[in-house]
């Protein structure tokens, strides 16, 4: 009798084995899921401040910060005081990989000058992601994802808004902050590429990152030497108000054609007035939402797409006040 429980035991025993442990992975299926903890820390460097009233780097930083509490992170938002400050980026950078972070975010203000620092992090061991402005030559540089608008598509809408607008032939004046930026590039090639053939173009005015007052006397300097000028076309948020008081100043509104990039309260007054003909906008609180999700994704070893397009949309009087444009026009309010 011994040997045979025997011999029934040495037969059923890998069935039994087997049979306990598909029974703990089912059970292990069916329990409710328990959401992962991310304990990373991440270090966001802008290009300008996001607490000076510059409505875009705003929207950025309230977007990373809203990504940052649903994962459960830390996303160190820091900056240049504005546009014009590359060599403070830079600093702000090697800063940023002396800290060790698990990630770098950074939107770059020289597509070329900010490779080797984001190439330093890379060797640090550090995840790069860009926001905004990528790196020059993207096959080869050390950026993992890029998350932006596609802003060559952008200027292709401020382009057919000069087109629609603006008659045949007239002069035109390109406002940029800057000719170094890959953002900022890529709006220019997108508007030229739409009304080169059809405009007598000035070479772009580079307002060299300043803020909207010395804008306003640099436009209002161009006005003056080339009164036959017939439009503007402004490439980012603070181009675009210093140009519109340039117009205002010299007493050319409406007769001087203005249409820009990016959004403010002063923008929409604009609009509202007529000073301003039209402006096509981001979805910054988006791209810096994403920027974070897709940062979490890299260092949790998930593949992501290489880049993100975050969309812009065209916005005059008529539109302003739908209910989706108001969240994107009015982001101190929201």
């Amino acid at each position: 009798m011994h040997k045979k429980i025997t011999r029934l035991f040495l037969f059923y025993w890998p069935w039994l084995l087997i049979g306990l442990v598909l029974s703990a992975l089912l059970a292990g299926l069916f329990l409710p899921l328990q959401p992962k903890p991310y304990p990373y820390r991440i270090i966001a460097i802008g290009k300008a401040s996001s607490t000076q009233g510059i409505a875009f780097w705003y929207s950025i930083a309230e977007g990373m910060a809203a990504a940052a509490s649903e994962f459960q992170v830390t996303v160190d938002y820091r900056s240049p005081a504005d546009e014009s400050e590359v060599d403070r980026q830079i600093a702000i950078v090697y800063q940023a990989i002396a800290e060790k972070p698990d990630a770098i975010i950074l939107a770059a203000l020289d597509a070329d000058r900010l490779v080797e620092p984001a190439r330093a992090a890379r060797a640090a061991g550090i995840t790069v992601v860009m926001v905004d402005s990528a790196l020059a030559d993207v096959e080869k540089s050390p950026q993992q994802s890029f998350v932006a608008t596609n802003n060559v598509l952008a200027g292709e809408q401020l382009g057919q808004l000069v087109i629609q607008r603006v008659r045949p032939g007239a002069r035109i004046l390109v406002v940029s902050p800057s000719t170094r930026g890959d953002s900022l590039i890529g709006r220019e090639t997108g508007v030229r590429a739409v009304i080169e053939d059809a405009f007598d173009i000035m070479p772009t005015l580079d307002t060299g990152g300043q803020l909207s007052d010395d804008i306003y006397q640099l436009v209002s300097l161009a006005l003056a030497e080339h009164p036959d000028i017939e439009a503007i076309v402004c490439l980012n948020e603070y181009t675009t108000a210093g140009s519109a008081r340039a117009i205002r100043g010299a007493g050319l509104t409406r007769k001087v054609t203005l249409v820009g990039f990016d959004s403010s309260e002063e923008l929409i007054d604009y609009l509202e007035e007529g000073l301003l003909s039209a402006v096509v906008i981001q979805r910054p609180f988006n791209m810096g939402y994403l920027s974070v999700a897709r940062t979490i994704d890299l260092l949790n070893g998930r593949k992501v797409e290489p880049f993100y397009d975050t969309g812009s949309i065209v916005i005059t009087k008529d539109n302003i006040y739908t209910g989706e444009n108001q969240k994107l026009l009015f982001p101190f309010e929201n």
